[in-house]
């Protein structure tokens, strides 16, 4: 045979692609480390805790600081619920940014939905992306949201003196629907 043979699934393949991906620059490894999203813990377990219950009975509910990161995901690469679920499914660096490792535990695109829906309802997705895009600009960082193929982070220079006009300049940040 003239041809190379492909390689077949190895012990370490997940390692070995992530290690690829990182070397390439996914930005998600670069998120993952800088963004603690647990400050949103609190203000998120307020929304989405079901004092009223009478039991403990059924499923268990979605952490809502995972289901924050999963709603960013889906903002930043501007894609629908339905996509959403799939790129997870489909995209390892996805599963790795969440820390899931089966797909059985990727949220189908009616929790999306409900989430976002609670959170747009309560006014306050808008106020943690706006929390979000604040901590990323104060580390020199924009992003760049845009199709899943060309959504990125860059460094920019620090501009002036005071993080408000650092703010005013023409950072590009993840934005919210607002609808």
């Amino acid at each position: 045979m003239k041809y190379q043979k492909k390689t077949g699934m190895s012990l370490f393949e997940q390692e070995n692609t992530m290690e690829s991906l990182s070397k390439m620059g996914n930005p998600l490894v670069l998120l993952k480390e800088i963004v603690d999203f647990e400050q949103f813990r609190d203000e998120l377990e307020k929304l989405f805790t079901n004092d009223s219950k009478k039991n403990n009975a059924g499923r268990k509910p979605i952490d809502p600081v995972f289901m924050l990161k999963v709603l960013f995901l889906q903002s930043l690469y501007n894609i629908s619920d339905n996509q959403v679920e799939y790129q997870i499914k489909d995209r390892m660096s996805f599963r790795e940014f969440l820390d899931i490792y089966s797909v059985d535990d990727v949220p189908d695109e009616k929790t999306v939905w409900k989430y976002k829906n609670i959170m747009t309802n309560a006014g306050i997705g808008i106020k943690l992306f706006d929390k979000f895009n604040e901590q990323l600009a104060s580390m020199g960082l924009i992003v760049n949201e845009g199709k899943i193929v060309d959504a990125s982070f860059v460094i920019v220079p620090k501009q002036g003196s005071s993080r408000r006009h650092a703010a005013a300049s023409n950072i590009s940040m993840v934005s919210w629907n607002r609808a």
